[in-house]
């Protein structure tokens, strides 16, 4: 039996072990009860993936943004992944700004469609009282710092130093012209994070460097540009099709 629900701020479906919740229209503090109520304890170990579509959110605040972050921990406790879907310029912008943007995996265009055609259909729909033994206050929820961006628990911000670290030592060794080192270093970031986009662009950089290594800098850079794409970056999107379109001439 199917158990949900759904409100005029969100909606949420479930299909074998994947969840899909629409949010909807001012992601604000007094809408979020309803839907930490709904979701959160829907978030099991049964669940494999979450997917978070922001197509028709046209704003998020402090406490919604502590919600997504909510959302992301709960899964990683539960052994699930989590995607956001489809974020408007707007939501984008205030993920970039509360620096979270980069621990969340994103989906757009076609590929959130596809999840949309899926999951997000009637037959999936699901209704009723959230029924499981997750509390509602079980899930930690994150802390918002004094300059807006949100507080990330220990161990999220170790991995982070840990891939940061990487990068940095990485920027040395170029600088030195150890351009061997430096590809160890971003290999290593990315080992820790296979979608750290500021590691993949510098590697692709660094693979400029020699004419032996340019079919290695096209790769990367392809990689850059569909991961880019994924996440609407127009920053990176131009950046990488602009090297592809120098190193293919």
């Amino acid at each position: 039996m199917s158990l949900g629900t759904t409100t005029r701020s969100h909606e949420v479906y479930k299909a074998g072990k994947e969840l899909c919740v629409v949010l909807k229209g001012r992601v604000v503090l007094e809408e979020l009860d309803a839907v930490k109520q709904s979701v959160l304890p829907r978030i099991t170990r049964d669940i494999d993936h979450v997917y978070v579509d922001l197509k028709s959110v046209e704003y998020v605040d402090s406490a919604g943004l502590g919600l997504l972050i909510g959302f992301k921990m709960t899964s990683k406790m539960q052994g699930a992944g989590i995607s956001l879907m489809d974020p408007n310029k707007t939501v984008s912008d205030v993920l970039n700004i509360s620096k979270i943007d980069g621990i969340f995996e994103f989906l757009n265009g076609r590929d959130a469609q596809a999840v949309r055609d899926r999951l997000a259909t009637p037959a999936n729909f699901v209704s009723g009282d959230a029924s499981s033994s997750a509390a509602l206050g079980s899930a930690p929820m994150p802390q918002i710092n004094a300059d807006g961006s949100i507080a990330i628990d220990d161990g999220e911000a170790q991995h982070r130093e840990a891939v940061e670290e990487q990068c940095r030592k990485a920027v040395e060794f170029m600088r030195q012209g150890n351009y061997e080192s430096s590809i160890e270093c971003y290999k290593e970031a990315l080992n820790l994070d296979p979608d750290y986009l500021p590691a993949l662009n510098n590697l692709a950089i660094v693979y400029e460097k020699q004419p032996s290594w340019q079919h290695l800098a096209v790769e990367n850079w392809k990689r850059v540009l569909d991961l880019s794409r994924q996440r609407n970056d127009e920053k990176h999107i131009d950046r990488a099709e602009r090297h592809l379109a120098d190193l293919t001439k």
